[in-house]
């Protein structure tokens, strides 16, 4: 290539890389919750290894009014689907329940987002015999995990657990030993945050009472893809290579 070609193509190229930097700009996230109730032991108290009159179920589902989204420019949100009906599950020693509720957002050429979701995985386990008790022991465990990538992005995760035992009336007591909440949370600076965690429970239920467990995961994000503003100075940098054959040109003609 001649030194007639050079400057502008140098010019050219460059003006090109400084609006590719200006167009890239993004951000993302990607968080999930993953829960599992694993039974660990089961008996009957009044008819050993008869596991007839208890009812297991489990579910999967969006809180009510459980999410908000605020989607400004160019930006996306996607969520995992949930459970259209509950899930039986087999009365037996090794029996588990799991699912994962996972959240992912972008944003990209200076779009905002802004998002909250609420997932409910629950348990319920029903004793509908007339005469039997039984003893359950279970194992809640937990995986959450928060990534974010790009310009401006934080995510986090947040997980809550409890129990309530209702009686042949229906009359409900909440159960102080399974109780409690963890968190992951990151942003575009750190690595992806993950944390892995058990809560075992025990409980006895005589005829015709019910025990629900309940573990809700709040996934949040927030992105803004903002380009940042180049130095005048590399603009005038590009625009004088530019100018540098058209000077010359002139300077010859004086």
């Amino acid at each position: 290539m001649t030194k007639k070609y050079l400057l502008p193509t140098l010019a050219l190229a460059t003006l090109a890389s400084l609006t590719i930097q200006n167009a890239q700009a993004a951000a993302n996230f990607s968080s999930y919750a993953t829960v599992t109730y694993t039974i660990d032991s089961l008996s009957n108290l009044t008819n050993a290894g008869d596991f007839s009159g208890l009812d297991i179920a489990g579910s999967f589902v969006l809180a009510p009014g459980g999410y908000f989204q605020d989607i400004t420019g160019t930006g996306s949100v996607t969520a995992s689907a949930f459970d259209a009906e509950p899930t039986a599950i087999t009365a037996a020693v090794g029996s588990s329940y799991t699912r994962t509720f996972q959240l992912d957002g972008s944003a990209s050429n200076n779009g905002f987002v802004f998002t909250n979701y609420l997932a409910y995985f629950d348990t319920a386990f029903s004793n509908l015999s007339a005469t039997d008790s039984y003893n359950v022991g279970l194992t809640l465990s937990y995986a959450l995990s928060a990534s974010a990538t790009g310009d401006e992005a934080l995510t986090d995760v947040v997980v809550n657990y409890s129990a309530e035992h209702y009686n042949a009336a229906f009359d409900m007591t909440a159960d102080p030993t399974f109780f409690g909440a963890d968190y992951a949370g990151t942003n575009q600076s750190l690595s992806t945050a993950f944390l892995l965690n058990s809560q075992a429970f025990n409980f006895t239920l005589a005829p015709g009472e019910f025990e629900a467990l309940y573990a809700s995961a709040g996934v949040a994000g927030t992105l803004q893809a903002s380009p940042v503003p180049l130095p005048s100075a590399a603009w005038l940098f590009a625009s004088a290579l530019l100018a540098i054959p058209g000077l010359k040109k002139s300077t010859k003609t004086v």
